[in-house]
């Protein structure tokens, strides 16, 4: 009797229009609804702030998978100075840990670091069910190379748009990058037009220009002390780290 009200409890979470937005736009989208509600069983659905750890210290590995379901998280490598390098942006829809469920994965060189950018919600799917599945299910073995895909076109996105991007496209790259969370939970890239200059590779000029279509835009705004982030999401579709909704 236990079994069978926590199959149906589970899928009540696609009642959430967030949840099932973000179902449907992710490598999921595609699976059979006994299968996502199998997926789904027993998750634990969490609240990402910025300047909080993610994910938490004492969260056990068990459910360190997780469904971006509403905001931004940024996935970096950080280096033996602290220095950190962005590897992906992670909108609604976004899968975060599918390398997990190799057991036998070989750990990184640094280690890898997340944190929200804005408020964030997610949903955290248990591993040992998500491993049975991959093992089971073909579709959601085909869920995971897809997502295991879509990091390494990330991984390429960033190379080449740091590279070969348009100067507005890297100065908002650059400005997700630098932002950080103030204490009245602004976020804010503590940074000169000559810094973002330097770090594009171009004038002061050409930057003031970005800046300007951004902030025409509504995407950021010039404070004391750097430029406040209005709205993360469409400055990460800016430097096509995400797709506009």
């Amino acid at each position: 009797m236990a079994a069978p009200a926590r199959q149906r409890d589970d899928l009540s979470v696609l009642d959430d229009p967030a949840v099932a937005r973000a179902v449907a736009i992710s490598v999921f989208a595609g699976l059979e609804r006994p299968v996502l509600a199998d997926l789904l069983a027993g998750h634990r659905p969490a609240v990402v702030v910025p300047g909080e750890p993610y994910p938490p210290v004492d969260m056990s590995e068990d459910f360190r998978p997780a469904l971006v379901v509403s905001g931004l998280v940024r996935l970096q490598l950080v280096g033996p100075d602290g220095r950190g390098v962005v590897g992906r942006y992670c909108g609604p829809g976004a899968f975060i840990g599918a390398a997990y469920v190799h057991p036998r994965r070989p750990p990184l060189p640094v280690p890898a670091v997340a944190e929200a950018i804005v408020t964030s919600r997610v949903l955290h799917v248990e591993l040992r069910r998500l491993r049975r599945l991959a093992t089971t299910e073909v579709s959601v073995a085909y869920a995971l190379i897809q997502q295991l895909i879509d990091y390494q076109t990330d991984m390429v996105r960033a190379f080449a748009g740091a590279a070969f991007g348009t100067i507005r496209e890297r100065t908002a790259l650059h400005l997700l990058d630098s932002c950080v969370l103030r204490p009245d939970h602004t976020q804010v890239a503590p940074v000169t037009q000559q810094m973002l200059a330097d770090a594009v590779g171009t004038t002061r000029e050409a930057v003031g220009r970005a800046l300007g279509e951004l902030r025409r835009a509504g995407v950021v705004m010039t404070v004391p002390g750097g430029y406040r982030v209005l709205d993360a999401g469409r400055l990460a579709a800016e430097a096509h780290w995400l797709d506009e909704a």
